[in-house]
């Protein structure tokens, strides 16, 4: 196999998987013989997938349900492809799966086979393009600087103008009227101070000019600035998009540049746990990007290897095309109230809730109780941070008078415009939560800081927004229940078919977690 660095600094993770200089020069060559594949017992629909990847010609779409091997599945077809005479990226957005999927392809010792995040992808081809860029998570807020410095207020909505800048590069929209509705659909609230209208005209104008200013670029523009100049990126035999329900539009636009003009794409992704449409992901809209855009065939799994069959059965009534795999145990589903529930709770457990709120209330009082118990979601924290300190309150009845007022305005547009206001008022009752008992603003925020965490403990009680647990699963997972609205939405039933399916043994779905208001008071 032959260490290309020309191609872009992409190559084979597992020649040098943890290092930035390669240890082979752009001329030497490594013979290596791949690793077998692992003779397994696969399924009838993951042999299908196999036969049409390594037979097949065109572009194909695997759907695949909670727990069903995706990954393991990914790298089967990967391995049987990989022998030398072709080349294959295997591209995610997320660096913990880009992670997983490069040490399995290091230790298989796959040639030909190059892992990369999307960020990476892209930023070689802004460099190669503009090799005297630099990187600045700033440019947004430069630019802004330069254009709109002068007017008053300009500093405080300066956070504000790059979101909505990041909005707009993330959703490929440049008009006004575009700005407007993805500004809308991903929530976002001005200050009353701010005219909307003059800040979308801001949006518009600092998109343009973020375009035309090539010498800094920034996380965003990684991704972004390839596919909105049309810059020349390295492209391959074969294609795997992981998740790609997840992933926005400006994100699937450039992992498809990838494939360039006779590259296949083999995405893989579900629908039906498309549930980051506030973040801008493109859902069941990205998936049929590719099967109506390309043409793909469409294959299914059904079988779940996670779940117990007691637990299929609960997210069948959501999720029709799921089903135990061969063998699973009949696990076991309770019902009941949260209260009583509650003592059964232990460490390793895994606590799941649509809303942020009842979760901060458990975790406060079990920490308070003297029982391990954590927030998985560090940049939650740090969001809710940000949104409390535009309050500029002194004391916690100033929090909480600035977060009750600001919710009902918030609410009141949104209502207006037909927009879901849940995670509005989900917002304003987690800083209520947080604040109740704290002596002062900075203990508020100390608490935010103490709680909201990356990663949990094998011997901590971990609380999670269904957000938060995608990806994850434990033995025993406790659904606070009556957060969840099935039936009501698409949304909805998403997030309840992903909320009881990290479950894989015991699912306890618990009533009594939403607290009762009193005059906007807990």
């Amino acid at each position: 196999m032959k260490i290309d660095r020309a191609r872009e600094g992409i190559v084979s993770t597992w020649v040098y998987p943890n290092m930035t200089t390669p240890i082979l020069s752009a001329t030497e060559t490594l013979t290596v013989a791949p690793v077998a594949p692992v003779t397994r017992a696969w399924s009838a629909e993951q042999a299908a997938f196999f036969a049409a990847v390594e037979t097949g010609a065109g572009h194909i779409v695997l759907k695949a349900p909670a727990g069903s091997g995706k990954t393991t599945t990914i790298m089967e077809a990967v391995t049987r492809l990989a022998d030398g005479n072709r080349e294959i990226l295997v591209v995610s957005f997320g660096r913990e799966i880009k992670a997983e999927i490069a040490a399995r392809v290091e230790k298989a010792r796959l040639p030909g086979v190059y892992v990369s995040t999307l960020h990476s992808y892209g930023r070689r081809a802004v460099a190669r393009a503009f090799p005297r860029a630099r990187c600045d998570e700033g440019k947004t807020t430069t630019i802004a600087d330069r254009l709109f410095g002068h007017e008053k207020g300009h500093k405080y909505i300066r956070a504000l103008l790059a979101k909505g800048v990041e909005i707009a590069k993330n959703n490929l929209v440049s008009t006004f009227a575009q700005i407007d509705a993805a500004l809308d659909a991903q929530g976002v609230e001005l200050p009353e101070y701010v005219v909307r209208a003059d800040f979308v005209r801001k949006v518009v104008t600092l998109v343009a000019a973020s375009m035309e200013e090539t010498a800094t670029f920034d996380m965003t523009d990684m991704i972004w600035l390839p596919v909105v100049l049309g810059l020349p990126c390295p492209s391959y035999d074969m294609t795997f998009i992981d998740e790609t329900q997840d992933l926005n539009a400006c994100q699937l636009e450039l992992a498809l540049r990838a494939a360039g003009d006779t590259g296949r794409v083999i995405a893989v992704g579900d629908e039906r746990q498309a549930i980051y449409g506030f973040r801008g992901a493109g859902g069941k809209a990205s998936i049929a990007r590719i099967v109506d855009g390309l043409k793909a065939d469409v294959l299914r799994m059904t079988i779940t290897y996670r779940c117990a069959r007691s637990i299929v059965d609960v997210a069948a009534e959501t999720v029709d095309h799921f089903v135990a795999a061969p063998g699973a145990p009949e696990g076991e589903v309770i019902r009941g109230e949260w209260n009583e529930i509650r003592p059964e709770v232990k460490g390793g457990d895994l606590v799941v809730s649509r809303s942020n709120a009842p979760l901060i209330r458990e975790v406060m009082a079990m920490v308070a109780s003297g029982r391990k118990a954590c927030y998985l979601g560090r940049d939650a924290g740090k969001d809710l941070a940000k949104y409390a300190a535009k309050a500029k309150a002194t004391t916690i009845a100033d929090l909480v008078d600035w977060a009750e007022e600001q919710c009902a305005k918030d609410c009141a547009r949104a209502e207006a415009k037909g927009i879901d206001s849940r995670r509005i008022v989900d917002r304003c009752d987690t800083v209520l939560a947080l604040a109740q008992g704290a002596a002062d603003v900075a203990e508020f925020f100390a608490r935010i800081e103490s709680f909201f965490v990356a990663e949990r403990g094998e011997d901590t009680i971990a609380f999670s927004t269904t957000h938060q647990a995608k990806g994850l699963e434990a033995d025993r997972v406790f659904v606070f229940a009556d957060t969840y609205s099935p039936g009501r939405s698409e949304e909805d039933d998403n997030l309840w078919y992903v909320a009881v399916t990290r479950a894989k043994t015991s699912l306890y779905l618990c009533d009594g977690t939403v607290a009762k208001r009193e005059g906007g008071r807990w």
